[in-house]
């Protein structure tokens, strides 16, 4: 005997014929008879390459085995080939077409002990409704004797059939293995085997609508199915009786941990109740055992057996071959377990049986479900009869006629466990009435379940959960009738308002407001949303809804929104034209409106108001121009909606039709303007420094500022001679409108600058000749046109300037001369247009400014003896020069044309001279003749001569020599300036 590791259960496992075998789960509260067969190893296969039809039934009967047969392309069968020897075939990605004929069969006489498929698609195989009896070999896209106790793996495999008949797997004695991804879809069967183990992903859909039957092998749609009563042929291929006594080992179904089995069979049966009950999703089973998923659809009965039908409850010595005698289902921890009985006329339940143990604990899912009437399972009353142990979940039911839909009628929290004991089928529902629990509350008046449509530990609620941008402070929930979108997430809880955080994937979610149903679907996370929605039309106030539906049909609390109206009015603008200083247009608001409405408020129950005031609007109609002016037009909910409407204040009188313009009359500087060009004249015209002109094209009720666009307003700018001092008409135009603006040219000034210089040169004449500060050639700004010695005698009234210094030949004011741009200009009477410069021409001056008209020496006493005596102090004691010529010195004479007589007496001459003392002390007489005392030193325009200086002793003094006599004596001293280049 072989001995099989379970390493899930941590227990050495083996079974036998003798010694059957059994597994204590870890954490279960119940015995799982008979552990999971051992996936058979391909180890060490030899390749063979096959690219043809031949080459592929050579391949697979020959009898060499420990080969893998692997397809180089897509082939077609078109009969049977039979397999020896221990092969598996690799189909390679690519697909096996069978047509209607072909199959492959393992037979009696193959020495074949293991197959394997894998990797490809295969479709078609013979057209069969049923699998027919234990001698058809010809009933499937893949037969197996029923003498042969083999192993057969599928491993990512895609199976079709043909439409109108064709089963996948058909082998009595084999043990079966599905792995990795295989999706099987028959007329009649998927597999039908002696054992099943699934270790990956299994999908099986039967579509054939027939009449199956209670063995098993009768037409129409059957998932997985076994052999059914006493057949027991692994018992009978491993030496044992046909008779199912001393049998075990057969007809087992396991689903390992992360492994899912997805079943679905269509088949109505002819919508005949009776063999609706053989329509099944699995049928004569012994024992399923699911660590993973099973989720079962089927229209009639999804569950099915008649393994025990005939118990004689010893211990493996029974039809079952189990440790109990029962068909046991165990549904382990972790695991999901879906199965539906969907047609609402079937009479079987969901699960229809003989003596069946279920056992539940603590998976993760667990739901039955069943439509139809009568009892939820169907089990006949054998000895010892059907039981259904429920461990550590929670318990929710629902009342038939829901169908399974919507939330549970009733739910039980956190059952550690519940019996029902001893079920069988009955009329009057005194069947199903052995119930206990943990829970008081769960009692057989309570817990019914032939009253139910179905069973589950899934009590979560769904819930909607609006976004926070739609509840206000009042945790109300609105939404506003000018959204667009409504939005929010999902979540599940548990009665006691626990919530879960947990999403409600691809429910959907319906939103009912205003006579109007809107319908969206929750993404992945939960998440929904309804877009480009418009509820402009729905009035404040009006009560919408929310509801959700899960996958499961559950619904979530029903949410009462209120809808809040914001969206504002519509109004458009009407152009409003008024006289200078009239308000009557501007009175009614309604003057100012050409069309308002709302989606909700009619127009006689809205508000229509201006929002200037009446003192603004009476200010605006007394100033020409156009003016905005608002109009708030606001609905029951008080959404407003400003209007801006034009105000066209005209002078009284006009018509305006299709344009108008106001502006200004100004005055501008007269050289601005003539050396402007006519688009800066233009500029001018609009310029709020001086026309502040604008223009306006109208049409109906709009009104365009076109100012800036030449084209659409025309200003005219007529060719003149311009003059300072004199207005011109300029025409603007908008349209059939014409504004004239009236400009003034104001004359302009220009700089005059006044100059004193040297005649003949640019040199500035001095203002003072001590300190030799020159005349500043000052700048005024003067006005175009003036009379030029009007400005100057003001100037000169006003001391701003001053005519004629010191040492210069003197002037008059009209003796000026006009330069500009450095030329001399026609002397003129008037300010010119540009700047200019008045020069003034002075000439130099050598002269005394100061001269010593008498000059006395006082008494002297005569004496024999040469003498010399300075002036008296009564005596005039200097004299100052001048000399303001250019590029000239000067030389002082001094001279005593008559010499030095006496007044009275004889008139005798004095004896002795006259002298002068230089800063030298050199000594010059002055006589008759004219003597040189002082020269111009260092270009002085101003010099100061002493005669008399005590500190330096120079000046003129009298030499008396002996021999005078005693009297008065007088001369005359002749000064004389020379001038020398």
């Amino acid at each position: 005997m072989k001995k099989t590791c379970v390493i899930v259960f941590s227990l050495i496992l083996f079974w036998s014929l003798s010694s059957p075998s059994f597994v204590e789960a870890i954490g279960e509260p119940y015995t799982i008879d008979q552990a999971p067969l051992d996936v058979p190893e391909f180890d060490d296969y030899t390749v063979t390459k096959v690219s043809s039809l031949s080459e592929l039934s050579t391949a697979l009967n020959s009898s060499t085995s420990k080969v893998s047969i692997e397809l180089q392309n897509d082939m077609t069968i078109t009969s049977s080939i039979i397999i020896n020897g221990d092969k598996e075939l690799n189909l390679n990605g690519h697909t096996l077409n069978v047509g209607t004929n072909g199959y492959l069969l393992i037979d009696g006489n193959s020495t074949t002990n293991q197959f394997k498929l894998f990797n490809g698609k295969i479709i078609g195989g013979p057209v069969t409704q049923s699998p027919g009896s234990r001698d058809t070999q010809n009933s499937a896209f893949l037969n197996v004797s029923y003498q042969k106790n083999i192993n057969v793996v599928f491993e990512d495999i895609a199976y079709k059939s043909n439409d109108n008949g064709g089963n996948f797997f058909v082998g009595l004695a084999t043990n079966v293995f599905s792995l990795g991804t295989v999706t099987v879809e028959t007329y009649a069967q998927n597999i039908r085997a002696g054992n099943i183990t699934f270790l990956g992903d299994f999908n099986g859909y039967s579509f054939g609508n027939g009449l199956p039957n209670d063995r098993g092998n009768a037409s129409g749609g059957v998932n997985l199915t076994f052999d059914g009563y006493n057949n027991s042929y692994i018992n009978k291929t491993n030496g044992g009786p046909t008779s199912m006594s001393q049998s075990v080992g057969d007809r087992r179904i396991y689903i390992g941990k992360n492994s899912h089995v997805v079943l679905n069979n269509t088949n109505n049966a002819n919508n005949n109740r009776g063999y609706l009950a053989y329509a099944n999703n699995i049928g004569n089973f012994s024992i399923i055992n699911v660590d993973g998923s099973l989720e079962a659809t089927s229209v009639g009965t999804s569950l099915r057996t008649t393994a025990s039908s005939r118990n004689n409850g010893t211990p493996y010595n029974n039809q079952a071959g189990t440790f109990n005698g029962q068909a046991n289902i165990y549904v382990n921890q972790g695991a999901k377990f879906k199965v539906s009985s969907t047609n609402e006329t079937a009479t079987y339940g969901t699960l229809f049986t003989y003596n069946t143990n279920l056992y539940v604990y603590k998976p993760d899912v667990l739901d039955m479900r069943y439509f139809g009437t009568g009892n939820f399972f169907y089990s006949y009353p054998n000895s010892p009869q059907s039981n259904l142990y429920l461990y550590d979940q929670s318990i929710g039911v629902w009342l038939k006629n829901d169908k399974g839909i919507g939330n549970p009628t009733r739910i039980w929290q956190n059952v550690d466990w519940m019996n029902l004991l001893n079920f069988y089928a009955t009329t009057n529902g005194t069947g199903a009435t052995d119930v206990s629990s943990s829970d008081p509350t769960l009692t057989p008046g309570t817990f019914k379940i032939d009253d139910y449509s179905r069973i589950s530990n899934n009590v979560e609620l769904p819930m909607i959960v609006l976004d926070p941008t739609f509840i206000n402070e009042s945790d109300q929930a609105f939404l506003n009738n000018g959204d667009t979108t409504f939005s929010g997430t999902t979540d599940y809880y548990l009665p006691g308002n626990v919530k879960l955080d947990k999403a409600a994937s691809n429910a959907t979610v319906t939103l009912n407001l205003n006579g109007k149903t809107y319908t969206t679907q929750t993404t992945d996370d939960g998440t929904w949303r309804f877009a480009d929605l418009d509820l402009s039309t729905v009035k404040g106030g009006t009560i919408g809804t929310v509801d959700l539906v899960d996958t499961d049909k559950r619904l979530a609390t029903q949410i009462k929104f209120t809808v809040k109206d914001t969206i504002a009015p519509k109004a458009t603008p009407k152009l409003i034209k008024a006289d200078l200083g009239s308000t009557t247009k501007l009175n009614n608001p309604l003057d100012g409106i050409s069309t308002y409405s709302d989606e909700t408020t009619t127009n006689d129950k809205m508000t229509v108001e201006f929002v200037n005031s009446d003192a603004e609007r009476t200010k605006m109609v007394n100033e020409l121009g156009v003016h905005d002016i608002g109009i708030n037009v606001i609905d029951e909910a008080g959404n407003k909606t400003l209007v801006s409407t034009k105000v066209v204040v005209h002078p009284k009188g006009e018509n305006i039709t299709d344009g108008y313009v106001f502006g200004k009359d100004y005055n501008i500087d007269y050289l601005t303007w003539v050396n402007a060009s006519d688009s800066q004249k233009r500029e001018f015209v609009l310029s709020k420094d001086y026309g502040n002109t604008k223009g306006y094209a109208i049409s109906g009720n709009a009104i365009t500022d076109v100012s800036t666009d030449p084209s659409n307003m025309l200003i005219t700018i007529p060719s003149n001679n311009w003059e300072p001092n004199k207005t011109y008409d300029i025409p603007v135009k908008v349209n059939s409108y014409t504004k004239i603006i009236k400009v003034t040219l104001v004359p302009s000034t220009v700089k005059m600058t006044i100059k004193q210089v040297y005649k003949g040169t640019d040199t500035p004449i001095y203002s003072d000749l001590e300190t030799k500060s020159l005349v500043k050639n000052d700048a005024y700004e003067e006005t175009i046109g003036d009379n030029i010695e009007e400005v100057l005698n003001k100037l000169i009234s006003d001391k701003q300037i001053v005519l004629n210094y010191e040492g210069y030949n003197p002037v008059i004011v009209s003796d000026y001369k006009i330069y500009q741009h450095d030329k001399e200009m026609t002397k003129s009477d008037t300010v010119p247009n540009d700047d200019f410069s008045i020069i003034y021409e002075y000439e130099g001056q050598l002269k005394f400014k100061d001269i010593a008209e008498k000059l006395d020496f006082g008494s002297v006493t005569i004496s024999a003896e040469d003498t010399e005596t300075p002036l008296s102090d009564s005596s005039d004691k200097s004299l100052s020069i001048i000399n303001t010529i250019q590029d000239s010195t000067w030389k002082l004479k001094a001279s005593l044309p008559s010499g030095i007589t006496q007044v009275n007496g004889k008139k005798s001459p004095f004896i002795g001279n006259v002298i002068y003392k230089d800063i030298l002390g050199d000594t010059l007489r002055i006589g008759q003749s004219a003597t040189i005392i002082e020269t111009q030193k260092d270009n002085q325009l101003f010099s100061h001569i002493q005669l008399k200086n005590k500190d330096t002793g120079m000046g003129i003094f009298l030499k008396q020599e002996a021999g005078n006599l005693k009297g008065s004596y007088s001369g005359e001293l002749l000064w004389t300036l020379e001038d020398s280049p």
